[in-house]
């Protein structure tokens, strides 16, 4: 289940129903407490959290946790912050879980590269509209927007760069302090940055706003 990038009310309806009906939850860093106390009163919290330069959870022991207790016949949900497969490895879980024979569903979040991109324009991207968006919206004139929208979403890679080079600036460049914040390995960020598209492939993706 992604948990979405930490608020409750940005959880999926059916993501919420699972974790208060699971009975076991397997939960990473980037879960919020506001989202783990949906949980039910008898169900039991297990840490699985990743963060760069701290001792963590091995993902094979996670995949193994993950069918162990599946095999014991209780409700297992798999607890991870943003969306399972964008950042997180949901995917190599799931495999894992696929080859032991454990029958599974997976239910999607809002992934936090989506979540934090910068109010303005794209808005609609990224947080639901408030009363006050709403009624600014109706009483703006339709021929002079002071907040246009682009005429096609940026895609999804893109926004992923943008979170990316945010949290290096806001970590002044390194790369060991960014992966923390991500939640990810220092080694898989710099993974990444290698393959950071060139400003020209960034110039034509901005070119269709």
């Amino acid at each position: 289940v992604g948990a979405g990038p930490g608020d409750p009310g940005l959880l999926s309806l059916l993501g919420c129903y699972a974790i208060g009906a699971a009975d076991d939850v397997v939960y990473d860093a980037l879960v919020s407490e506001d989202i783990l106390a949906l949980a039910g009163a008898n169900t039991k919290l297990h840490y699985a959290g990743k963060r760069g330069g701290r001792p963590s959870a091995k993902q094979a022991d996670i995949s193994e946790k993950l069918i162990s207790l599946a095999r014991t016949g209780r409700k297992v949900l798999r607890l991870k912050g943003g969306d399972p497969f964008i950042f997180g490895r949901g995917g190599e879980e799931a495999l894992a879980l696929a080859a032991a024979g454990v029958p599974f569903r997976l239910v999607p979040g809002i992934t936090a590269a989506v979540a934090a991109t910068h109010r303005g324009a794209r808005n609609y991207l990224t947080k639901p509209a408030s009363a006050t968006d709403i009624l600014q919206a109706l009483e703006a004139d339709p021929a002079n927007p002071s907040l246009p929208l682009p005429a096609t979403p940026p895609s999804l890679q893109r926004l992923e760069w943008e979170h990316i080079q945010r949290t290096l600036d806001a970590h002044d460049g390194n790369i060991s302090r960014a992966a923390d914040a991500l939640g990810i390995h220092r080694r898989t960020l710099q993974r990444r940055l290698k393959k950071r598209p060139s400003p020209s492939a960034y110039e034509r993706d901005k070119g269709g706003e």
